[in-house]
């Protein structure tokens, strides 16, 4: 076995308190954090005390004092162009968090960015990770429900405490609400199980609620067409527990991508006329998947190979973004980009 990768987290909010109590402590084996980097002392120390590793101001620093093969960075969205510039000035590869970035110009600077340091860097988008994702794409792609005909995408939720916290996600700016946040999310989930979006049509209510909620028409590569609906400032009692996050229509059955995010039941809901309902890609959970994605990229970056979590993917998902976007700002449909244009 080779030796853990060695780890400057970059950024020590919410996300990665999460990271230190429920995935790296599981990673033991392939990761290592040596530095907890934040401007906030406290957080550093807070974040650093949890990991056994030593807290930092600057990225900068932590390279002059410790040994690091690598760098996840995990802050505010608006600062990943800025935590990308930083570990490509210290030649090392990085891990992005979700999404890339809020432009489409900061993410194609960060693909540039990307191809100058030695070793792979990723996204970390998880949804790919996820069990129940994986038999859903197998099984559409089986033939088990026909034709595919409909895809429906759902993120519908009350935004966290914990999320909150900081005010920068429910701010009004360039890197604030539910569509940056969570668009990457249900593209992965799509274009993992169904293929490539090709067009968009976005709307968005009016007023103060345009960046909370929104709804999207899309259509894929393949035919089929689909809706995406976003809203994160819905209360926890209104909204339906175990809601699916995808459901797929097909000429012979259906399929519904329940994601678990404290438990193991999630899985995909295979159901078709006259016969028992069959589940698929049970026994793992949200937070299996960030450790799968993280241990993906840490093996990429050891072996010199190219991990599931690519910058192309992450920069495929901010097209989607920025498309909807672009046709939430005209009123018309959207094209996202070919993959040759991108």
């Amino acid at each position: 076995m080779p030796p853990p990768l060695r780890l400057a987290l970059l950024g020590c909010g919410t996300l990665a308190e999460i990271l230190a109590e429920r995935v790296f402590p599981r990673l033991e084996q392939s990761v290592r954090v040596v530095a907890a980097v934040d401007v906030r002392e406290d957080r550093a120390v807070a974040v650093g005390r949890m990991l056994g590793a030593s807290p930092f101001a600057t990225l900068r620093d932590a390279v002059a004092a410790v040994e690091v093969d690598a760098v996840d960075v995990r802050l505010p969205h608006h600062l990943h162009l800025e935590g990308a510039r930083r570990a490509a000035e210290l030649g090392l590869p990085f891990l992005i968090e979700k999404p890339m970035a809020p432009t489409l110009d900061a993410a194609r600077e960060i693909a540039a960015l990307a191809g100058e340091v030695r070793g792979p860097c990723g996204v970390s988008e998880n949804y790919a990770y996820l069990a129940p994702v994986r038999a859903a794409r197998d099984l559409l792609n089986s033939g088990a429900i026909g034709e595919l005909l409909a895809v429906q995408g759902t993120r519908v939720f009350e935004l966290g405490a914990g999320w909150q916290r900081d005010g920068w996600r429910l701010a009004r700016g360039v890197a604030s609400g539910v569509l940056i946040d969570q668009v990457p999310h249900v593209s992965r989930l799509m274009r993992t199980v169904v293929g490539e979006i090709v067009e968009v049509h976005a709307w968005a209510p009016p007023g103060p609620r345009a960046e909370d909620s929104a709804a999207v028409a899309c259509r894929f590569e393949s035919g089929a067409v689909g809706t995406q609906l976003y809203c994160w400032a819905c209360s926890s009692s209104a909204a339906p527990d175990g809601i699916p996050e995808l459901s797929l229509y097909g000429t012979e059955g259906s399929l519904a991508v329940h994601v678990s995010y404290e438990g193991t039941g999630g899985g995909a809901l295979l159901q078709r006329p006259g016969r028992p309902d069959e589940r698929y890609g049970g026994g793992t959970n949200y937070y299996d998947s960030l450790a799968l994605c993280l241990e993906d990229w840490a093996q990429a970056v050891r072996v010199g190979s190219q991990p599931s979590c690519s910058i192309e993917e992450g920069l495929t998902d901010v097209m989607v973004l920025h498309a909807i976007q672009r046709s939430l700002a005209d009123g018309c449909p959207a094209p996202v980009a070919s993959p040759a244009h991108r």
